[in-house]
């Protein structure tokens, strides 16, 4: 599977926690720590991924 593809799995698996509701504080911080290693995983790909452009311009 390559990075881009990784990403927009990410990506929708981040947008669809967005909409899920929950309740219990536990549950909450749950879903929120889940969100947050997520969203650290996409925004780590996104920058990855903007470097190696970056190089593929100066090559």
């Amino acid at each position: 599977m390559e990075k881009v593809e990784i990403l927009n799995r990410v990506d929708a698996v981040c947008k669809a926690l967005d909409n899920i509701s929950v309740m219990g504080i536990q549950n909450a911080g749950n879903l929120a720590g889940c969100y947050a290693i997520l969203n650290e995983i996409r925004i780590a790909l996104q920058d990855e991924a903007k470097q190696n452009e970056g190089e593929k311009k100066t090559e």
